[in-house]
């Protein structure tokens, strides 16, 4: 039944139009060309909280918008790739034909790209080599990041008020006031956000706290 169904989908006149099969294919290949490249971007950005403590954007773009990005081409592609596989049904059925052109489910090529398929799944969920190495690269990457901006003192703390944030991490706010002043770092109110403040000043937030860490002492024993 479902055979008779797939052949009648493959026989419809749209798929004889030149056109559409080519809009088909190129939204294909460009869904996977974008896919592939957030799929990366993804695989080597930080974790949420150290790409937010860092404000951290790729070409312009924030994590999140990268992981938007990700989420609706991979629909795209999905979208895609069902179409693509019903306009190429004739030739997909062909694949499954033996030498006397008769219907065999369990063609080799079918079933060494059954094994691809399910070695992966098995290697990754098993986490044995290379998908382990794969997988360790790029915990790897993102440790570095946390090494190179550093961790934030708590979860999504870039976006409590400036006062709140010092209240919350014990530092004297007259303190930390005198230093951003002095270090000629722009706010207009200590309830203005971590991150509202340091992206007016075309910093990160992890930036700026170290900017505070590193001053407050020498600041406490001058008073």
């Amino acid at each position: 039944m479902f055979g008779k169904f797939f052949d009648f989908i493959g026989s419809i006149n749209l798929t004889e139009v030149l056109m559409y099969r080519k809009i088909v294919s190129f939204t294909t290949l460009w869904s996977f060309i974008g896919m592939t490249l957030t799929g990366i971007v993804l695989f080597i950005v930080p974790e949420g909280r150290v790409a937010y403590w860092a404000d951290l954007r790729i070409t312009g773009l924030s994590k999140d918008q990268w992981q938007d990005l990700h989420t609706t081409l991979s629909a795209l592609f999905m979208v895609a790739g069902i179409l693509h596989t019903i306009v190429n049904w004739k030739t997909i059925v062909f694949y499954f034909k033996n030498k006397a052109k008769k219907l065999v489910v369990f063609t080799p090529g079918f079933i060494i790209s059954t094994i691809i398929f399910i070695i992966f799944i098995i290697g990754t969920y098993y986490k044995v080599t290379p998908f382990k190495d794969l997988l360790n690269l790029s915990t790897y990457i993102k440790d570095e990041w946390k090494e190179k901006v550093g961790n934030p003192p708590f979860p999504h703390a870039e976006l409590l008020s400036l006062e709140g944030l010092m209240k919350k991490e014990g530092f004297k706010l007259k303190t930390v006031i005198k230093i951003l002043n002095d270090k000629n770092i722009k706010f207009d109110s200590t309830e203005e956000t971590f991150l509202a403040i340091s992206r007016k000043n075309k910093i990160s937030p992890a930036k700026l706290f170290q900017l505070i860490e590193d001053n407050y002492d020498k600041y406490e024993e001058k008073e």
